[in-house]
């Protein structure tokens, strides 16, 4: 499995929830889709992936990605 792989299941397992399954989760999909409430986790997602990756993100950072992809790409050059 590659880091970009083990990023990628991380978000599935941790966005995924009563409204999305994991599987429907791809890296094209949209921050802005309802069924991830990531606009209600976000923060507490944020702090989750520094724990886990070692990769700090500010909120401009954040802001600035669109679709889980964007969020993977950012994180797998960073990863300590």
């Amino acid at each position: 499995m590659t880091l970009k792989d083990e990023v990628f299941e991380y978000f599935t397992k941790n966005l995924s929830g009563s409204e999305i399954r994991a599987e429907d989760i791809t890296l094209d999909t949209s921050l802005d889709d309802k069924a991830l409430e990531f606009d209600t986790r976000g923060a507490l997602w944020v702090s989750m992936v520094d724990e886990r990756f070692a990769v700090s993100m500010d909120d401009a950072t954040v802001g600035g990605f669109k679709t889980i992809g964007d969020m993977v790409d950012y994180i797998v050059p960073r990863y300590q």
